[in-house]
C-alpha cells in the first residue's frame, strides 16, 4: 500500500501482504481493492483499487550502464536479439549497440557517432528487414554562414554500421522555423515520418504557422523515393509547450495523437490531446477528436481484428503528485467516451513498445519507497490494458522489447543507470516437420536457402564433371591396354607357326632316309 488518493502526509505507511488464489493466476490483469478503517479516515479516500499483473516472465539482477561525462540517453529502440542506445555528448549525436553476453547481461560495444551539431529531435524503429531505421533533426553551416536545420535519416545494423545518410525538407533558419515532435510507424516496406514543422517566417509575413507534415518511402533507403505532404494545418502548440507525436498504420487509416493548446469548455487554456486519422498519403485530413486534457506523453499502437484497426492509447495526465495514466482501447472512429486512469504520482516517462504481436509498457513514479518503475502488458486477445507491478526502483529512462526479451533501463534516484532485463519464461515451441532427402543435405551448408541451393548445385556440378572426366579417362586407358595385348597376341602366334613348319619339315626327311636304309 504506497499511495491513498487524497491523502496530505506521507509520514508514515504500512506493508499489507496477500496470497493470490490459483484461479486468478491466469495471464493478464486481476483487480484487487483495499479498504482502510479507523480515526482521521474520510470515507471518500478509505479505498484504493489496483491491479496485480500476471505473465510468464522473470526479472534478472541489474547491470551497470557506464556513460561518457555528460552523456545523456535521447532513446532506446530493441532489434532481435540487441538493441540500440541512442545518446547525446557535447552536442553530437551518438549511437550504442547493446548485446547480451555470454554470461546473460546486456553491455553496450560500439559506439558511431551520427551528427556533429544535433538539433534536439530524435525517433527511430525496427524495420522488418532488421534495420533500424533512424531520423533526427540537425544544424548545418550553410555557405552564407547561417545555422540551418533539416532532417536526417541513416539505416542502423545490430554491428553499429550505418547506410549513407540522407537529408530531407527544406533547410529552415534556426530564427526562421524548426521540425519536432518527430515519430515514426511501419507497415510492411512503408516508413512514414511525421512530425511538427513551425513555419515562424511563412513566406516573409512572420505568421508563426504550425502544422503537421508527413514523410513516406516504400523504398527508404533511397533517397529521392521519399514524398512529402502536409495532413492538418493551423496546429496551437509550440516547441516548449508540447512533446512529440505518437502515429501508427492500420489497415484503415494511419492515426496520430497530437497536442494542441484549447481553451473550450472550461475556458482554462491546457494541453489537450488531439486524435485525427487519414490515408497517409493523403493532404488535409478532416477526421480530427479531442480525447485529454492537461497531456503529454501519448504511446500508439494499431493492431486488427476481423480486419478493423484497433487502436490502443495511453498517456500521462495532471502534473506532479496529482499526474496519473490514461489509458483506452477503440476503434477507428474513437467510439470510447472516457479512458480509464492508473495513479502514478510524478510520474516522468511512459514507454509502450511491441515485437511482433507483443506489447508491453512500463513507467515510473514516485511513492514512499522513492521513485519506482511500473509494468503492464496489453491483452490483444481481450483488449485490455493491464496495469500495473512494481519491478524495480529507479527512473525509466528507456525500455525496448526483443524476440525472447524486454530491457528497462532506469535511474536511480543517485543518477547511476542500469539495465534491467525481463526475461520471458515461456516455452519455446519447437515446430518439427519431416524433412526431405534434399533438406537434410542441404541442412548442413552455411547461409540461407538460396545460398544453400546454390552451393549444392556447383558442388554437384563440379563432382559430375571429375566423375565424368574419370570414366572417359578410364575407358582411354582400358582401349590403349587392350589394343597392346593384341598386338603382342599377334607377334607371338606368327612365330610359333614358323617354328612348327620348320620342325615339320626335319623331321619327315629323316624318316624317309631311315627307311631307305633298313629296305637295302
Amino acid at each position: 500500500i504506497t499511495i491513498i488518493p487524497g491523502s496530505d502526509s506521507s509520514s508514515g505507511y504500512d506493508e499489507g501482504r496477500f496470497i493470490v488464489p490459483e484461479n486468478y493466476s491466469t495471464a493478464g490483469g486481476t483487480e484487487f481493492r483495499v479498504t482502510m478503517s479507523g480515526d482521521g479516515v474520510e470515507t471518500e479516500y478509505s479505498e484504493l483499487r489496483f491491479t496485480v499483473v500476471v505473465n510468464e516472465v522473470g526479472l534478472d539482477s541489474p547491470v551497470r550502464l557506464n556513460l561518457l561525462s555528460g552523456e545523456e540517453i535521447i532513446d532506446f529502440v530493441g532489434m532481435e536479439d540487441s538493441g540500440l542506445l541512442f545518446t547525446t555528448v557535447d552536442g553530437e549525436l551518438h549511437v550504442r549497440t547493446v548485446t547480451e553476453s555470454s554470461s546473460g547481461a546486456w553491455a553496450t560495444l560500439a559506439d558511431v557517432k551520427l551528427a556533429d551539431s544535433w538539433a534536439g529531435e530524435l525517433t527511430a524503429i525496427l524495420r522488418d528487414d532488421g534495420l533500424v531505421h533512424a531520423a533526427w533533426t540537425e544544424n548545418v553551416l550553410s555557405q552564407q554562414g547561417y545555422f540551418l536545420s533539416h532532417i536526417a535519416m541513416t539505416s542502423i545494423t545490430s554491428a553499429g554500421e550505418t547506410t549513407e545518410k540522407q537529408t530531407h525538407m527544406t533547410a529552415l533558419k534556426l530564427s526562421e522555423g524548426r521540425y519536432w515532435g518527430l515519430d515514426m510507424a511501419k507497415k510492411g516496406d512503408r516508413i512514414v515520418l511525421a512530425g511538427y514543422h513551425r513555419d515562424i517566417a511563412t513566406g516573409g509575413s512572420y505568421n508563426d504557422i504550425t502544422s503537421i507534415f508527413v514523410l513516406m518511402s516504400d523504398t527508404p533507403l533511397i533517397q529521392s523515393s521519399w514524398s512529402s505532404s502536409n495532413i492538418l494545418s493551423n496546429i496551437d502548440i509550440k516547441p516548449s509547450q508540447g512533446d512529440s507525436l505518437a502515429i501508427d498504420i492500420g489497415v484503415e487509416n494511419m492515426h496520430i495523437l497530437y497536442q494542441e493548446l484549447r481553451d473550450d469548455v472550461s475556458g482554462i487554456e491546457r494541453v489537450g490531446l488531439m486524435y485525427a486519422h487519414g490515408k497517409e498519403w493523403l493532404p488535409s485530413w478532416s477526421f480530427q477528436y479531442s480525447v485529454g486534457d492537461f497531456a503529454s506523453n501519448a504511446q500508439l499502437e494499431v493492431y486488427q481484428q476481423n480486419g478493423r484497426d484497433v487502436l490502443a492509447a495511453t498517456w500521462v495526465e495532471g502534473f506532479g503528485g496529482e499526474s496519473k495514466i490514461a489509458y483506452v482501447i477503440t476503434d477507428n472512429s474513437w467510439s470510447v467516451d472516457e479512458p480509464d486512469y492508473a495513479i502514478a504520482a510524478g510520474v516522468t516517462n511512459l514507454v509502450m513498445s511491441s515485437y511482433g504481436d507483443k506489447i508491453s509498457l512500463i513507467y515510473d513514479e514516485i511513492n514512499v519507497y522513492g521513485p519506482m518503475t511500473r509494468y503492464g502488458v496489453l491483452d490483444t486477445e481481450s483488449n485490455q490494458f493491464a496495469l500495473s507491478n512494481l519491478i524495480t526502483e529507479g527512473f525509466t529512462m528507456g525500455y525496448a522489447t526483443t524476440k525472447e526479451e524486454s530491457i528497462t533501463l532506469v535511474s536511480s534516484s543517485s543518477g547511476t543507470l542500469s539495465f534491467k532485463t525481463i526475461v520471458s519464461l515461456e516455452k519455446e515451441e519447437i515446430i518439427t516437420k519431416e524433412k526431405t532427402f534434399l533438406e537434410t543435405l542441404l541442412e548442413p551448408l552455411p547461409g540461407d536457402e538460396t545460398t544453400k541451393a546454390l552451393i549444392f548445385g556447383v558442388t554437384l556440378l563440379i563432382v559430375s564433371v571429375i566423375f565424368l572426366y574419370l570414366v572417359v579417362s578410364l575407358r582411354r586407358s582400358n582401349r590403349e591396354v587392350e589394343e597392346k595385348i593384341l598386338s603382342a597376341a599377334t607377334v607371338v602366334d606368327e612365330d610359333d607357326v614358323e617354328i612348327m613348319v620348320e620342325i615339320e619339315a626335319d623331321d619327315a626327311a629323316i624318316a624317309i632316309n631311315m627307311d631307305a636304309e633298313e629296305l637295302v
